[in-house]
């Protein structure tokens, strides 16, 4: 039983991947309300981890990336003071904190969510072609290509206590 509801939860997962051309504000609600009742304990660790990836799903655009909002701070904690530390130590500057989010975001997702890699796998696929498509942005600082960008995102999520 438990592996069929896994089943149907990883469906509806992929069904909002196909869905992927709902806007962001669209969706906003309905990603606050499952880290409402992640948060809150609403039973079974399995249905937990599944409402806070589906909501962390929810929070990409229809492009494939993620921006700074009050939703994604509560689910990994990812804020602007981690966005501002990583471009002002790794490109001694400014840097489009949508590109350092959404790396933020795969790294958490690579990290957390690792066991689930097929369901979120569409998402990660979309936000990479559009971080590559925004290379310019970033490359530079000792970061060549999306692979080494989001082995730096990853490691610097996992030493740092203000992302989960």
């Amino acid at each position: 039983q438990q592996q069929q509801q896994q089943q149907k939860q990883q469906q509806q997962v992929h069904g909002l991947v196909r869905d992927a051309e709902i806007s962001r504000e669209a969706t906003a609600p309905l990603a606050a309300m499952a880290v409402s009742a992640s948060l809150a304990g609403a039973g079974d660790e399995s249905v937990s981890k599944f409402s806070q990836l589906e909501a962390l799903l929810r929070l990409a655009d229809f492009d494939g990336s993620f921006k700074h909002s009050p939703e994604l701070q509560a689910l990994i904690g990812l804020d602007m003071t981690w966005t501002s530390a990583w471009a002002q130590e790794q490109w001694g500057g400014a840097v489009s904190s949508q590109v350092l989010v959404t790396a933020g975001v795969l790294g958490h997702l690579a990290r957390q969510f690792a066991d689930d890699h097929a369901t979120w796998d569409l998402v990660a696929s979309k936000s990479k072609e559009w971080l590559r498509s925004r290379e310019s942005l970033w490359r530079g600082g000792g970061i060549d290509s999306v692979d080494e960008l989001l082995k730096v995102a990853g490691t610097r999520a996992r030493d740092s206590h203000s992302v989960g």
